[in-house]
């Protein structure tokens, strides 16, 4: 069970951060829109290169 946790994929990103977007259009406060941009940017780098989640994490942080 807890193997499925730290198992992100990077459709997981792509759906967070796609959700955050459209969250803007409710909420304009562009605090969201930058979450949202970061996480599809993740979802490409899971995509073309394999990282582990922890770096993952870590590059959503830094973009923002």
């Amino acid at each position: 069970m807890i193997e499925t946790i730290w198992m992100i994929e990077p459709w997981h990103w792509l759906v967070l951060g796609f959700s955050l977007m459209i969250a803007e259009i409710f909420i304009p406060t562009f605090a969201s829109l930058w979450f949202g941009a970061a996480a599809v940017i993740v979802a490409a780098l899971a995509w073309l290169l394999p990282i582990p989640l922890l770096f993952q994490a870590r590059s959503v942080l830094e973009i923002i």
